[in-house]
């Protein structure tokens, strides 16, 4: 349920989306009519949004906190679960289902409290009949999530713990789904060591040990849930930079 004092209408989030490089390439033209079919939609701590096998169910963006795509490894009798991607704001997502018609492919939930904007999935498939071109430019949000996903593949087969850690804490404070060149980078970010367990698929105390490291050499500090980044070229060279931690 929205708190009374939030906004009713989705356009009063207009500048926070234009934040985005995707909400802002649509143009007037195809922003407002994604705006006008779109509704609000709080979520609490550790919520499920939509689960694995779901069927389709629309367009979001967050408005505020992140929300988090699971993912399940291992064998039937030892599964694992970890975050396969985390949606910062501004940013969209659930375009898969609506380009291929396919059930979702992840657990989503939401990391801390977390406002959404929802355009429901009969409102879309109005909108792409209306406007063809918002399917050119859903699949262009789909490249973009592609790109990054295959670079963090490519991360976590060439590249150790110690250089993937760095790499991760500037791709979260660079908002990497598309966010301006111009907007600068978060130095607060808001992500546990559980969670930089889970998305770098190493231990908890391993990613311990390599932040400590790092906030030694006065790169970052640590706070409560969250790690500032106090030298961004440090940050950088660090990720470079292989270290032995057996």
């Amino acid at each position: 349920m929205l708190c009374p004092s939030l906004p009713v209408t989705a356009h009063a989030y207009l500048p926070l989306l234009l934040q985005g490089k995707w909400f802002t390439a649509l143009g007037p033209s195809l922003q407002k009519p994604l705006l006008d079919a779109a509704v609000m939609r709080r979520l609490q701590d550790g919520e499920r949004l939509f689960s694995r096998g779901d069927p389709p169910c629309g367009l979001y963006a967050v408005l505020d906190g992140s929300m988090q795509f699971m993912a399940v490894g291992g064998t039937a009798d030892n599964a694992r679960e970890g975050i396969a991607a985390s949606i910062p704001e501004a940013h969209w997502f659930g375009e898969l289902s609506l380009l291929d018609g396919l059930p979702r492919s992840h657990d989503v939930e939401a990391c801390g409290r977390a406002l959404l904007l929802h355009v429901p999935q009969t409102a879309m498939a109005k909108l792409t009949a209306h406007y063809p071109e918002y399917w050119c430019a859903l699949a262009r949000l789909q490249s973009y999530r592609l790109r990054t996903m295959a670079m963090l593949w490519e991360e976590a087969g060439f590249l150790s713990a110690p250089e993937r850690l760095p790499r991760r804490l500037l791709l979260i404070a660079a908002h990497y789904h598309g966010r301006h060149d111009a907007i600068p980078p978060l130095r607060i970010v808001n992500v546990s060591q559980q969670q930089l367990s889970q998305m770098l698929s190493i231990s908890r105390q391993t990613v311990n040990l390599l932040l400590k490291d790092l906030e030694r050499q006065g790169l970052i500090a640590l706070r409560r849930s969250a790690i500032e980044i106090l030298d961004f070229a440090g940050l950088q060279a660090a990720a470079t930079r292989a270290i032995d931690y057996a």
